[in-house]
């Protein structure tokens, strides 16, 4: 078998080493030993269906790694960057999970029962359909949305499917699509202003109720014809 080591990040110390099948055998062998990977660099590494429950990953780097089905209950994740991974029918259950990087993360069934999300960045549409009412603790999530917007959330959005633009309400801001919108209402780029109103207009009623669950006022003139 291949001599495999885990890394730190930044200064290249050997977190652990041995004789194993692949880097998710040796990964699991120092969880499974209660060692720390903090700092970790496992970037790009296949950890599919890995068992790292209860693992001290915080600072690791996890960008563009495959975490499909992997077990990550209990674990630490303060300051993971997990951009790009795929986290599809993961288990986060019980995570604890400050200031983690989760831009072009993609989500599926991913389980995060109990764990504690704060401060945590998210920029992709699957995230939303994360189960963020069976999360223990949200503060202070933010979405960054294709204008550059960033949208903090501490409740669980409320996300509306089925119309031309997936509407979300967040806690002080309106997302149709990727773009974010503080309310009242107003978008500031011509070239979306046309559709984006067009589709405020139509349902307007709706987005008006969805927003007020969320305690926010969204003037729109229903009355107000557009071309």
């Amino acid at each position: 078998m291949p001599r495999i080591v885990i890394r730190e990040m930044h200064t290249r110390r050997p977190l652990f080493a041995g004789d194993h099948e692949d880097v998710r055998n040796c990964a699991e062998t120092a969880v499974a030993q209660g060692l720390s990977l903090k700092g970790a660099d496992l970037r790009h590494a296949n950890l599919s269906n890995a068992q790292l429950d209860g693992a001290q990953l915080q600072r690791a780097c996890l960008q563009e790694a495959n975490l499909t089905g992997a077990n990550l209950s209990e674990s630490c994740l303060d300051y993971a960057v997990f951009d790009n991974a795929q986290l599809h029918s993961a288990a986060l259950c019980e995570a604890q999970m400050t200031g983690a990087s989760f831009r072009g993360t993609l989500f599926g069934a991913t389980d995060i029962a109990g764990a504690r999300l704060n401060a945590c960045v998210f920029d992709t549409l699957s995230a939303l359909d994360l189960n963020f009412i069976d999360a223990a603790c949200l503060h202070r999530l933010v979405f960054m949305a294709t204008n550059d917007m960033p949208c903090l959330f501490s409740q669980p959005p409320l996300v509306l499917r089925g119309l031309s633009h997936m509407v979300t309400c967040l806690d002080r801001t309106l997302l149709l699509g990727h773009n974010g919108f503080h309310l009242p209402f107003a978008p500031q780029s011509r070239e979306t202003a046309s559709e984006i109103f067009t589709f405020a207009h139509r349902h307007a009623g709706l987005i008006e109720q969805l927003a007020s669950t969320r305690t926010l006022w969204l003037p729109i003139d229903t009355g107000k014809r557009v071309a």
